[in-house]
């Protein structure tokens, strides 16, 4: 995983972020929400084919890369989602 203190982290993160609250305010519903999910998924399994190398070791990696990723996932929707009904008031 990397560094979530970085501040190129944070930077990244907010561009997604900005770009989603944009489409957000043209769509008006979950559609830019599961696009993006699905662009995370995609992406992050051509990142896991380009550092498996080959196909075999692709096939050998898939479990583990999807247990990391779902795991992953979980962790940050979980904190996000904490953080959003705790602050209800604030960002709503």
């Amino acid at each position: 995983m990397p560094d979530q203190d970085s501040d190129q982290f944070w930077k990244l993160a907010d561009q997604f972020i900005n770009l989603a609250n944009d489409l957000y305010q043209q769509e008006q519903d979950g559609r830019v929400g599961y696009a993006l999910m699905y662009a995370a998924a995609r992406f992050n399994a051509f990142i896991v084919a380009t550092s498996a190398g080959h196909r075999n070791a692709l096939g050998d990696e898939k479990a583990d890369a999807t247990t990391y990723f779902t795991e992953q996932y979980r962790k940050m929707f979980s904190e996000n989602i904490d953080d959003y009904e705790e602050n209800f008031d604030h960002y709503l």
